[in-house]
């Protein structure tokens, strides 16, 4: 694939990560205490210097609508040229936690990408 049709990769190691914060926290059964936790155990480390994923670190992740395919630059939405670490359209437990963190979020128009 040419660089130009999808200019940010995802990190292989940090993008499984986010990923798998994603799933775990979707089943309902994690506190953010105990999603750290189970990060930890299973090698997922925050950054070399806090290994530990601390609660306003998940937040973000979990609040970050890039990884569900959303850029917002200048109050607008953009159709994203970038691999989705979170696949729309969701069905099931990944769309019930996307829901529960933003609501059911109102119409957007998205805006093809600036050239």
């Amino acid at each position: 694939m040419d660089d130009g049709d999808e200019p940010v990769q995802p990190h292989p190691e940090k993008g499984s990560t986010v990923v798998r914060t994603f799933d775990l926290y979707a089943t309902g059964e994690y506190t953010f205490q105990a999603l750290a936790d189970q990060l930890a155990r299973k090698g997922h480390v925050f950054r070399p210097s806090q290994p530990r994923f601390h609660r306003t670190a998940l937040s973000y992740i979990l609040n970050n609508r890039f990884y569900i395919g959303e850029l917002r630059r200048n109050g607008s939405v953009f159709e994203d040229r970038y691999q989705r670490l979170i696949d729309l359209p969701l069905n099931g437990p990944i769309a019930n936690c996307i829901e529960a963190i933003h609501g059911i979020a109102a119409e957007v128009d998205l805006m093809p990408p600036e050239s």
